[in-house]
């Protein structure tokens, strides 16, 4: 299974809450048994392989940049036309004082829209997930609207709030203050970030996601943004691999609920800082797509009409 590697970089000083956050773990494997115990993870033995289960992967299609010609592209993508004048005058103030541009790369990998778009709308789930799988100690609390704070535990803390949300974009403004060894106060700034998304479908049927994002970061101080500037280049892989190690875990999430649903109803239990409704909500699309799943595996070997005991026969329990 994937081994995700969460850091905050300096690129994305003002904390972009969802994206770039720290510390490393072997996540929980979701090919176990449904009903076994926590602990129950066990991965397959080298050199094993499962051919029931899709690769565990993504691919960077183009590279990260920061070129001027991508930062005049991403500046024109830019939904100014959906923003009011309070909004408007908040990303203004980003651009006119714009220090770090990147363009992370962008990156395909087949998952379920409900899963992407959910996932996008509840970040405070995803952070209380990783916490469950001891991916990250990141923490994110919504404070009402689309606005969240968010806290790492060397004492880094942000606000991040979401500007506009479409179908296949979303503008996040964020600002906090970031805390490094490098320097002895810490570094105020406010980030904002442009995730732009399409949806599509393999020839094979599968659901297929293609993003990338587009990341400016504006510091109130030139002493602070010289000094940022020369270690862009570190900041800029860290950036990256995140956004990368992010949509692994999306396309991680998908296959469990696709093949273990029982795994996802394990993991829904320990999650901490989440609401009942969010609970019920994860829980009923897990339950959706692993009936979908399980559709398209029968048809493929010519079952046209399942019954439910079909579909749920290879994953009862012996003595079911």
């Amino acid at each position: 299974m994937p081994r995700f590697r969460l850091r905050i970089g300096p690129a994305a000083i003002a904390l972009a809450a969802a994206f770039l956050v720290s510390s490393e773990a072997r996540s929980q494997d979701p090919r176990v048994p449904i009903g076994a115990p926590p602990g129950a993870d066990q991965p397959a033995a080298q050199g094993e392989e499962d051919s029931s289960y899709p690769p565990m992967k993504v691919d960077v299609t183009m590279k990260g940049t920061s070129t001027k010609e991508a930062l005049l592209d991403a500046r024109n993508r830019l939904p100014f036309k959906a923003l009011n004048d309070e909004q408007l005058a908040r990303v203004n103030a980003v651009l006119a004082n714009n220090s770090i541009f990147r363009r992370l790369p962008q990156i395909d990998f087949d998952a379920e829209p409900d899963v992407y778009h959910w996932f996008i709308q509840n970040p405070e789930v995803a952070v209380s997930t990783w916490r469950v799988l001891k991916i990250s100690e990141f923490e994110l609390s919504p404070v009402g609207g689309n606005v969240w704070n968010g806290q790492a535990q060397d004492g880094s803390r942000g606000r991040i709030e979401v500007l506009h949300r479409s179908p296949n974009s979303q503008l996040i403004l964020c600002t906090g203050e970031y805390k490094t060894p490098l320097l002895t106060r810490p570094i105020q700034a406010t980030a904002m970030m442009h995730l732009q998304t399409q949806f599509s479908k393999t020839p094979s049927g599968e659901n297929h996601v293609t993003h990338g994002l587009d990341l400016f970061v504006a510091f109130p101080s030139q002493t602070v943004e010289n000094v940022v500037k020369v270690i862009s280049p570190v900041s800029n892989m860290i950036a990256d691999r995140n956004f990368r190690e992010l949509s692994l875990f999306v396309r991680f999430m998908s296959v469990a609920m696709q093949k273990q649903p029982g795994w996802v109803e394990q993991l829904t239990t320990r999650l901490e800082g989440v609401t009942p409704k969010q609970k019920e909500e994860l829980l009923n699309m897990s339950a959706r797509i692993f009936i979908a799943s399980r559709k398209r595996s029968l048809r493929e070997d010519g079952v046209q009409q399942a019954t439910l005991k079909e579909i749920v026969a290879p994953y009862r329990a012996p003595d079911e």
